[in-house]
Formats: C-alpha cells, structure tokens, sequence
C-alpha cells in the first residue's frame, strides 16, 4: 500500500506573510562593513571594520559600489563639488 505524503498546510499568502516579516526583521539588522573593501585586499582589521544599519549599507554601495575611502573623496570631487577640492581642504581644517 502507498503511503500519502501529508500536506503542510501553509498557501501562497502564508509564504509572503513570512517572506516579509522576515524582510522587515533583516531591514533593521547592523551589518558589518569593511572601509576598505575585502575585495581591494583590506583585511578584517579593527580599524577596516564598522557597524552600520543594513539600509544605510546599502546605499552607501549603491552610491560608491567598492572604492576606497580616497576613491570616495576623489569621485565627490570630481562628480558632485565641479572639481573643488577646497571643500576637503576646510574639512581637513575644521578636524585636524
């Protein structure tokens, strides 16, 4: 005689309703971001490592992808400051 597998019970809605709860818990979630990207041969140093909420990670990729701190600062320049590098400068002055 065959055996009948039972059915779990669980509908398409059920498995959004997880799916999303589970999205909103990850939303808040702290992810660990490295300053200098792994990828650019930076290692798990203490001093490449931050904390930060996993939507201000991700948008920090989205707008720099994987440069490095000084990439950062040469793209702002470049892209967003029309080449004025003086808005460094004052930067540097106010927290030396």
């Amino acid at each position: 005689m065959e055996k009948k597998e039972k059915s779990v019970g669980v509908n398409f809605v059920d498995i959004q309703m997880i799916q999303i709860i589970k999205m909103k818990k990850k939303k808040n979630k702290i992810t660990k971001h490295h300053i200098v990207p792994t990828s650019r041969k930076e290692k798990n140093l203490e001093d490449n490592l931050d904390y930060v909420p996993r939507k201000q990670h991700q948008l920090y990729h989205h707008l720099f992808s994987n440069r490095t701190p000084d990439e950062i600062i040469d793209y702002l320049v470049q892209d967003f400051w029309a080449g004025q590098k003086k808005w460094v400068d004052r930067y540097q002055e106010k927290y030396r």
